[in-house]
């Protein structure tokens, strides 16, 4: 069942929008603002066990919904499921912007490409083209594991409780680090942020050294360190490395640093480039459900 719901929830992110206008995170922020507000009160809360104090109620709310559910009939929780996924995945349709992104550039609707950029980058939007180019790329390579690879792990891990988990949890991440919170409690959301998404990156640093060049692949990997001293640079290392393997996939270079660094192709840096990314990502997706498949038919047959 967990097969069939990936499945279908891959097919709605293909071919269907109605969910992406359901998946507004407002709620959490004003529920997390709250909680907080409410904590404050007790002193060593504000680090770990706050973040925990938080999330328990949802994912606990998650977990006896989907089993009273199952109670009355294992359909409810499949379906059950199914929302719960498609609602975590996201917020945003990565590879469909930025295939609007191409698209708006090849016809010469600057202005088009321009709104699709604001709506992907933001206002980091860089002036030369090898650094805007290399900056999609990136984010193709980061978002393709924390938007959905990552969530489809934790959904086979711990069910409907591991999707909700995950994207309450990068929620949290996110909100911080636009607010620019340096709390005990943003550290902690960012620990927790690293702890979830350290396998699922390193599985899906693996489907793309997989799907694309595996020599120059392990070539980065074997020279990646693999340190982390900083409790709020957690989530940039998995980050790094994500980019360092997608790169080397591609074959366009080891690092995404900055234009003058010698191990990164600027010749190479151009808009086909990301059409590149956009399939190695589609690839690496095509792996992790092929892997799931067969794990699937094994469970049956065994």
């Amino acid at each position: 069942m967990t097969l069939i719901s990936i499945l279908i929830v891959l097919l709605l992110e293909k071919y269907a929008d109605w969910q992406t206008k359901l998946r507004n995170a407002n709620w959490c922020c004003s529920y997390e603002s709250w909680m907080r507000a409410k904590l404050s009160e007790y002193k060593g809360l504000d680090g770990p066990a706050g973040l925990i104090l938080i999330i328990a109620p949802v994912i606990i709310i998650v977990g006896v919904i989907s089993t009273i559910l199952n109670g009355y009939h294992s359909f409810y929780s499949f379906i059950f499921g199914i929302l719960v996924l498609s609602y975590s995945i996201g917020p945003k349709k990565i590879h469909e912007d930025v295939q609007k992104f191409i698209h708006s550039k090849k016809q010469g609707d600057n202005e088009g490409a321009y709104w699709q950029l604001d709506n992907i980058l933001g206002q980091d939007i860089p002036e030369s083209e090898p650094l805007l180019t290399l900056k999609l790329i990136k984010v193709i390579l980061i978002q393709t594991s924390r938007q959905l690879l990552s969530i489809l792990f934790w959904f086979v891990v711990l069910g409907p409780i591991g999707a909700a988990l995950f994207r309450l949890v990068s929620i949290i991440h996110e909100d911080k680090l636009k607010n620019k919170d340096d709390s005990q409690f943003a550290i902690a959301a960012a620990q927790l942020q690293h702890i979830l998404h350290w396998i699922p990156s390193r599985l899906t640093a693996l489907s793309y050294a997989i799907s694309g060049s595996f020599a120059h692949s392990l070539d980065c990997w074997r020279n990646t360190p693999d340190v982390y001293s900083s409790t709020d640079t957690f989530i940039d290392k998995n980050d790094d490395m994500l980019t360092c393997i997608g790169l080397s996939a591609l074959q366009l270079g080891t690092t995404e640093q900055d234009d003058n660094n010698p191990d990164l192709d600027r010749q190479n840096l151009k808009l086909n480039s990301v059409n590149e990314a956009l399939k190695l990502g589609l690839r690496a997706i095509i792996v992790w459900v092929t892997v799931l498949a067969i794990m699937t038919l094994a469970g049956w047959m065994s």
